[in-house]
């Protein structure tokens, strides 16, 4: 028997006619007024709330097919997250209530991406204490890795809701990924003792089709001008976050249509690149065209930088092309990740089994932003410092990159955890891609093959004993063991896909 129950907006009348029981939120569409219902009365919540558009094009109403099943979306909650002082400066984004194959279900957005996700039902309670990017936990007999966490704040809600949310709200949320990167969990607290727990996979294109029909967003994103200067501002699609003006060289974060400064880039800085901005080039059979570049200067003793260019194809999206110390990486994101966070034991040679593979520890140290331009899809902003550990096989490089947040002293604290694979590209091939080689780089005699001064002296001992060791029984080959060593710097710290 269908469920259909008449309700009017408490502060302008109009009508509403909820078709699930499950409903207790409701936002009216002629005046945005947040109101709730309680089975027998309406009660305006004093809150007014409206959103723009979202990336992916889903609104309120839409219906589609998801996973062979017709769904149709009935709300939408937008959440800003906290990493530094100030929520909206690293970004937000969606959750969509949904009836979909007879029950209802969740749809994640973030940066367009899409996580089907569900409510978890466990007795194993995850205590605040221990949700740290970089910590192991388990729940429901699956073992997850923190990733992120932080504060969040609801910035608005809109259609049909089975819980009631409050604009401005503020609350603690962390996120984690299972080892092999196939389900995500969504930890939210809304007190000490009252949370809700989420799990999820990432759909795939063909998981989910719909007609989009938010394009105003679109249409808007068009117009974009520097906030600095006024100059007019080229938009690649919507997941682009951070743009730097070609005209005054300011770096701007944009937010709603609406470019906001994040400071002035240094163009003298650029001089090391090789490869300029629009530059196309042939890699893995697919067509790149280098859309944004980052300059990330080393933390420590020894002086020099790693060149980041971030490459975009319309089929196969981003990807960084990696510059260090005369060799090139060709990386992107991963889902799948260790049991352990690199950090807990960073000694260079250590083996990690990540996945189904073998890695072994080549590097780790600390890196700041010192310059980027063209665009990149997340919010970076010069000085911003991340910290990494770098691993690689004979097939695969692997990185784990930690987002860093300075407390007072020299004290950071990890905020946001992302980790990439990539493999190795000549620099033949980049000659031939691209017309560009290399820049040679000046290092230290103490370490002609790497760069970083974080790695343990422990590591460096093991290194030399086991090449000792092989030459001693003149067994001169590579071997899984004994990587040359080098650092490279995956994404900066700011491309992520989930919360």
């Amino acid at each position: 028997m269908s469920y259909s129950q008449k309700v009017s907006c408490p502060s302008c009348g109009s009508p509403h006619v909820l078709e699930n029981p499950a409903i207790v939120q409701i936002t009216c569409n002629h005046c945005h007024t947040l109101f709730y219902w309680d089975t027998i009365s309406t009660k305006d919540s004093g809150k007014k709330t409206r959103l723009m558009p979202a990336i992916s094009g889903l609104t309120i109403g839409t219906t589609g097919k998801l996973k062979g099943e017709e769904f149709r979306v009935l709300g939408r909650v937008r959440y800003a997250y906290k990493h530094s002082q100030q929520f909206q400066k690293d970004g937000h984004w969606e959750e969509w209530y949904i009836e979909w194959g007879g029950d209802t279900a969740w749809l994640s957005e973030d940066m367009g991406e899409l996580i089907l996700e569900q409510a978890v039902r466990s007795k194993q309670k995850p205590e605040k204490k221990y949700l740290r990017p970089g910590n192991s936990i388990r729940i429901g007999g699956e073992r997850f890795l923190v990733r992120e966490a932080g504060l969040v704040r609801c910035q608005g809600a809109e259609g049909e809701l089975p819980f009631q949310v409050t604009p401005d709200k503020t609350y603690f949320f962390a996120d984690a990924t299972s080892l092999n990167g196939k389900v995500f969990l969504s930890i939210e607290h809304t007190t000490l003792r009252k949370y809700s727990m989420y799990s999820g996979q990432r759909l795939k294109k063909g998981d989910i089709s719909f007609q989009a029909l938010a394009t105003e967003h679109r249409k808007a994103s068009e117009a974009l001008r520097c906030s600095n200067c006024g100059s007019p501002i080229e938009r690649l699609d919507d997941q682009i976050k951070t743009i730097v003006c070609p005209a005054c060289h300011s770096a701007l974060q944009v937010e709603e249509n609406v470019t906001h400064l994040l400071g002035l880039t240094k163009p003298e800085l650029a001089t090391v690149f090789q490869i300029p901005l629009g530059r196309e080039g042939s890699l893995l059979n697919k067509k790149w065209t280098v859309i944004g570049r980052v300059r990330k200067d080393w933390l420590g003793s020894e002086t020099g930088y790693d060149l980041e260019y971030l490459v975009y194809n319309a089929k196969r999206g981003y990807m960084w092309l990696v510059e260090s110390e005369g060799e090139f990486i060709l990386e992107k994101p991963t889902d799948t990740v260790p049991l352990k966070s690199l950090f807990k034991d960073r000694a260079v040679g250590s083996s990690k089994k990540i996945g189904n593979q073998i890695y072994h520890v080549v590097d780790s140290g600390k890196m700041k932003t010192t310059y980027m331009d063209g665009s990149l899809p997340w919010v970076e902003k010069i000085g911003d410092i991340s910290q990494y550990v770098d691993a690689e096989n004979n097939v695969h490089t692997y990185t784990e990159e930690h987002r860093l947040e300075a407390l007072k002293g020299q004290q950071y604290k990890t905020t946001e955890i992302e980790f990439f694979r990539g493999i190795k590209v000549s620099v033949e091939e980049i000659k031939k891609a691209f017309g560009a080689e290399p820049r040679q780089q000046k290092f230290k005699p103490s370490h002609p093959h790497r760069k970083s001064s974080h790695s343990s002296s422990s590591g460096i001992s093991l290194f030399v004993l086991i090449i000792l060791f092989l030459i001693f029984f003149s067994m001169i080959k590579r071997c899984t063991c004994g990587p040359s060593y080098y650092r490279r710097s995956p994404s900066g710290g700011g491309y992520r896909f989930g919360k």
